[in-house]
């Protein structure tokens, strides 16, 4: 996959159509839609993966790190992170921690 910093609180991976996309991080599906799945790791840190083609989880599950949850469709996959209702950027700078 291909990473791609964009201005719009989210990061874009492109990958071929099919790809598993994993959960970030355990925590418990707190909606499934369409093209989307959001996932609530507690402690006010939440992530949504967008523009899915497939979404292979149900909301109220618990998911672990690195658990499918999703297969990329034929636009590139969007990643959002959130902490305490504000976006962030998971990805540490120099001298950062990353989340």
């Amino acid at each position: 996959m291909v990473a791609t910093y964009v201005q719009r609180n989210a990061t874009y991976f492109a990958a071929p159509p099919g790809t598993t996309v994993v959960a970030a991080a355990g925590g418990r599906v707190a909606e499934v839609a369409e093209d989307l799945v959001t996932i609530d790791h507690g402690e006010g840190l939440i992530t949504t993966v967008q523009r899915v083609a497939t979404c292979l989880v149900e909301a109220g599950v618990e998911v672990a790190r690195g658990e499918p949850v999703a297969l990329s469709g034929e636009t590139p996959v969007e990643f959002k992170v959130a902490l305490d209702g504000q976006p962030v950027d998971p990805f540490a700078r120099e001298g950062e921690v990353a989340l």
